[in-house]
């Protein structure tokens, strides 16, 4: 389960993979920051993991779809920054 945590605006609130290997990306992020999580189907189709230390989620990842390699997409970070409004 999410544990709520208050952000201020300009703190960072979520973080993002987009890799081409989900499997071993938690399998990487597990090992090196002992990192556990979920991963849940998705609507529009493939895999989403939610992430983080000691049943806490404090990040997500999916896996990247051809067409989205198709299209120039590469394995990355996204970072989200909580806003006031």
């Amino acid at each position: 389960m999410t544990t709520m945590i208050n952000k201020k605006a300009g703190d960072f609130c979520w973080m993002e993979l987009a890799t081409s290997d989900l499997t071993k990306a938690k399998t990487f992020y597990s090992y090196l920051f002992a990192w556990q999580g979920e991963t849940h189907n998705m609507s529009q189709g493939g895999e989403y993991a939610m992430m983080g230390p000691e049943g806490s989620e404090i990040a997500g990842g999916f896996e990247i779809t051809n067409e989205m390699r198709e299209q120039g997409m590469a394995p990355h970070w996204n970072n989200y920054v909580h806003v006031a409004n």
